[in-house]
């Protein structure tokens, strides 16, 4: 993620004291010799591919339309699909106005309307 990214360059930063490119490759490339432990669990970089992974596992969830909080990722673990787009909080607001989605009467559009 973008936040990992950043906290990575800025432990880069300070563990180094400097801040030219070459030399913030160096001690990116060292702090990754054995991972990286951050709030995000232990971070790798992939040797092939030097895209940033995490050794460690977890679960990416979302919230649905009453509330309650469902694991979309990983797809072994999920308990419902991930909706992407994202509602829009008018249309959030619409599902949460009924117990079944708009009476039963069709579904609720974008702009919150049935």
């Amino acid at each position: 993620s973008a936040l990992a990214s950043l906290y990575i360059l800025q432990l880069a930063v300070m563990y180094g004291d400097h801040s030219d490119p070459d030399l913030l490759l160096t001690q990116i490339s060292a702090m990754f010799l054995y991972g990286l432990r951050t709030f995000y669990g232990l971070l790798a970089l992939d040797p092939v591919s030097g895209m940033l992974s995490t050794a460690d596992h977890f679960a990416l969830l979302q919230y649905n339309s009453t509330g309650d909080a469902k694991v979309v990722y990983p797809v072994l673990w999920a308990t419902a699909e991930a909706e992407y787009p994202a509602p829009t909080f008018e249309q959030r607001t619409c599902r949460n106005a009924s117990p079944v989605e708009c009476s039963g009467h069709g579904v609720c559009q974008r702009d919150g309307a049935c």
